[in-house]
């Protein structure tokens, strides 16, 4: 999709995006590292969703992507 990886969040952005649809009976599944899996059934929707999501992109390169989480601290790529 046009968010990248949104990691663990990734079935949560699918349920907006059903709901954004019309969907009003979800079905939304995620997994992590191969440990374990949830699965739950949605039944409904809010009356709006009051989700912006046009914000605007900034690319990064992945060295970037580590400084701005903390994962690594340093210059230049």
């Amino acid at each position: 999709g046009d968010r990248g990886d949104t990691g663990a969040a990734s079935p949560l952005f699918g349920l907006v995006a059903a709901w954004d649809a019309g969907e009003e009976s979800v079905a939304v599944v995620g997994y992590g590292d191969g440990g374990g899996a949830d699965a739950l059934h949605v039944e409904g929707a809010p009356d709006a969703l009051a989700v912006d999501a046009d914000w605007p992109a900034e690319p990064v390169t992945y060295a970037e992507y580590l400084r701005k989480r903390g994962h690594v601290a340093g210059g230049g790529d």
